[in-house]
Order: structure tokens, then sequence, then C-alpha cells
């Protein structure tokens, strides 16, 4: 049986053709991912380089922006650990 045809379950057919879109998702899901964390990185430098240079009085806008941008930084960093773990757990695997 052709995992691309029709089946019937419970008295209903279905059809299961895989997505031909589900890599591109996958990757657009990875490339926002990374895209925000740097946002971040920049609006934080942004932040520190206005209080450095006394443009702003606001201290806690700026913890904020850090605390934003080292979140999202530990967020991409596991992220990155966990398809790493996958990839060499399929590795691994013994055909």
């Amino acid at each position: 049986m052709n995992i691309n045809s029709i089946s019937q379950i419970g008295g209903s057919t279905y059809t299961s053709t895989p997505k031909a879109s589900s890599k591109n998702m996958f990757q657009d899901i990875l490339d926002n991912a990374i895209k925000n964390a740097n946002e971040t990185d920049l609006a934080n430098k942004s932040e520190i380089g206005k209080m450095l240079s006394g443009n702003t009085d606001d201290l806690h806008t700026s913890m904020i922006a850090m605390e934003k941008a080292e979140i999202a930084l530990q967020y991409t960093i596991q992220v990155r650990n966990k398809i790493l773990d996958a990839y060499n757990e399929i590795m691994r695997m013994q055909i």
C-alpha cells in the first residue's frame, strides 16, 4: 500500500498526501525566530547606546531590553541544541 494512497479509517475515506511545504514551513519558523532574536539584540544595543550617551534617564527600559535580549539568545541556543540532539539521534539509528 502506498503512503500517498487513499485509505479508509472508521468508515471514512481520507487521503494521506505529504505536504510539500512542511520543510519550508519549518525553515520559515526558524528564520523568523532568529530574525526576532536579532531584532531584540539590536533594540538592546540601541537602548544601551542611549543610556550610555545620556539621551535617556530611563534605566528600567534599558534593563528590560537587556533581559529580553538575554532570554531570546538563550531560547535560540536551546532550540539549536534540541535540533542538534534530534539530528544526532537520527544519525545513531540503525537501518
